[in-house]
């Protein structure tokens, strides 16, 4: 979001994170602080799934420690665009259908999704 914003680019991140996991709670409490507009849904019911992801533009799935990832099938299902890092596991379920930036590389990240919401 960070280097979202360094872009000028205006967006909104919708976030399933569980804040009792180590490390959550500082995350969101830091998204909250620099006033980013991120926000945590945390877990979705599957009756709910249909709604968010028919109105989203594209899938950023930032896991660096995943073996594999269900959202991954479900977004590449509603057809939205897939950005990961370029990582093992990634790769096997995304295949040709993703995007692709370097581990830790949040600015090639952001230039890869506004180009995606440019060619919208």
């Amino acid at each position: 979001s960070r280097a979202l914003r360094a872009l000028d680019f205006k967006h909104k991140i919708l976030v399933t994170v569980d804040p009792s996991l180590e490390g959550a709670a500082d995350f969101l409490e830091l998204a909250e602080v620099e006033k980013l507009p991120i926000i945590n849904l945390g877990e979705i019911p599957q009756k709910e799934l249909n709604g968010y992801y028919s109105q989203s533009h594209v899938f950023l799935f930032p896991s660096q420690s995943e073996t594999f990832g269900n959202p991954l099938i479900e977004a590449m299902g509603y057809g939205l665009p897939i950005v990961v890092p370029a990582l093992d596991y990634a790769q096997s379920i995304v295949g040709n259908a993703g995007e692709y930036y370097s581990e830790n590389a949040t600015t090639e990240c952001a230039n890869i999704m506004v180009g995606i919401a440019k060619d919208t």
